[in-house]
Order: C-alpha cells, then structure tokens, then sequence
C-alpha cells in the first residue's frame, strides 16, 4: 500500500483531538442540563449537537483539514487529488452523521417536551438510532480497511480521500 494513504491512525487520533476541541461544550451541557428550564435545555442542544458536524464542514471545506487534522498531519482531497475539498464535499462526508443528529434531536426535544410516558415506539426508534450511529462507525472503519486509499464510506458518498499532508506538499512544490 501507499504510504500517503496509510492515515487511520492519525485520522483516529485527529478525531481524539477534535473531540477534546467541544469538551467544554460537553461539560457545559452536562452541568446546564439538570440546571436550566426546558427552553434552554432545547437550545443548547441544537448548538451542543451541531456545533462539531459545523466545525467539521467549515474547516474541511476552507483548509481540507480540522484543527485535529492539522495536528496529525492529514489532509482531505478531492478523489483525483489535485486540490482540497470544497465547502460541497465536505457537507456530503457529514451528510449521514447529520441526518442521524436530526432524529437524535427530534426525539431529545420530544422526550423534553412530554417527561413521561414515552410510548414504546418512541424508545425504541432511539435504540434504533443508537444502532444506527453504531453501524455507520463499524461500516466506516470496516471499509477504510478493506480498500487501498484507505477511504471510509463517507469518503466515498463525497468523492474524497485523507493522505499524509506531506505527500500533497511534495506533490505540489
């Protein structure tokens, strides 16, 4: 295999850091939501669920890379590799994370709206959203693995791939 496309690890770690970027919103809303009314509760879960899949396609779409990335040393290309990815693909490599959010959200706002009795339906279409976001990371992994580029699903629903930066830098002088 390439070595330029030999980046799970540093993909995987870009990923540790990017979520140590929103742990002050985590921490936030943790603490805030035992404390605040429901309207405020609702609000903040639109900016806690959203902010990082926003971070994500504004700076994937500006620079091919997110702070984590940047770190790492990865960087995101269009599939023939001759420029970074746009504002389009990258909101296409978080399409399905952001749909799945949508539901997520749906069902948090219902379940803050009517505190008890949820129906069995209810719960279990959440169960089968916590399924669904389970197997989307194992088909992501799974087909990282299984091809040479090293592009994961999401890659290829956007037409990009993840290569060691320094390999696009030398390519390019």
């Amino acid at each position: 295999m390439n070595t330029r496309y030999d980046t799970f690890w540093e993909r995987f770690s870009a990923g540790v850091l990017d979520g140590a970027v929103f742990l002050p919103l985590t921490l936030g809303y943790s603490f805030l939501l035992p404390h605040a009314n429901t309207a405020v509760n609702i609000i903040w879960l639109f900016f806690y669920v959203f902010a990082r899949p926003v971070y994500t396609i504004l700076m994937h779409g500006k620079y091919g890379q997110t702070l984590g990335k940047m770190v790492t040393g990865v960087i995101l290309l269009n599939a023939n590799e001759t420029r970074t990815i746009n504002y389009e693909e990258a909101f296409w490599r978080e399409a399905p994370v952001l749909i799945m959010l949508i539901f997520y959200v749906i069902l948090k706002v219902y379940y803050s709206l009517v505190p008890v009795g949820h129906s069995d339906t209810s719960l279990m279409l959440y169960d089968i959203l916590g399924y669904a976001q389970l197997v989307w990371f194992l088909t992501e992994v799974i087909t990282m693995l299984l091809n040479d580029k090293r592009r994961a699903l999401h890659d290829y629903i956007a037409n990009t791939v993840a290569i060691q930066k320094k390999e696009f830098a030398a390519a390019n002088l």
